[in-house]
């Protein structure tokens, strides 16, 4: 039973290192392309937002704890002159509300993502987390209201990177479940033998 254990985490341990590409390699940070304002409740409208009120995003990652505000950010798509598709990421799975605008006159929403709006109505469906596509060189504003924890990494991937990198989390946690399975199967046996040794040492001889 013991050389049993220690083949499942074996196991376990190669497939973390084996399981294709990480989803890493063409991936960047969307936080230097993006500016914030921050208002306590939700007055503002796309309309009425002054750029000059935004101030510059800093740090790998958007880190506002648990907040009642409404964030505002102007997103400044990356020149890019490759053919394939790329998406924003915003990678947490329990955000409430996103909702993106086209800049322009009017600002026109264009997306609703979060736990708030079926996936089903999300632009990208079959990926983890909240994505959107976006165009080269173009200005989105994306308002963010969440009651849950805001702490997640804002990457910018193409889409050959996002597939590899959504498939890889897909088969980690098979992976995982599988791992997990396999020790309440081990526990069961355990117990199943424990049970018939007890049986057969009380038995009088």
């Amino acid at each position: 039973m013991k050389n049993f254990r220690r083949g499942l985490i074996l196991l376990f341990l190669l497939a973390l290192t084996t399981c294709g590409p990480t989803g890493k390699e063409d991936a960047i940070s969307a936080i230097p392309f993006m500016k914030e304002f921050v208002e306590q409740g939700s007055q503002s409208s796309p309309e009425s937002l002054n750029p000059t009120r935004f101030s510059p995003l800093t740090g790998p990652i958007l880190d506002r704890g648990f907040s009642s505000a409404t964030y505002w950010y102007e997103f400044n798509a990356p020149h890019s002159g490759k053919e394939n598709k790329q998406f924003i990421v915003f990678e947490s799975l329990t955000l409430d509300r996103l909702e993106i605008y086209a800049a322009g006159n009017p600002r026109t929403q264009i997306a609703k993502l979060g736990d708030h709006f079926p996936r089903s109505l999300w632009p990208v469906g079959w990926s983890d987390f909240p994505t959107f596509p976006i165009e080269s060189d173009r200005i989105y504003y994306i308002r963010l209201e969440s009651t849950s924890l805001i702490k997640m990494p804002i990457t910018i991937r193409t889409e050959t990177n996002l597939r590899a990198f959504t498939e890889r989390r897909v088969f980690l946690t098979a992976m995982y479940a599988g791992f997990i399975l396999m020790l309440a199967l081990a526990a069961a046996l355990l117990s199943w033998r424990f049970e018939i040794s007890s049986i057969y040492s009380t038995r009088p001889t």
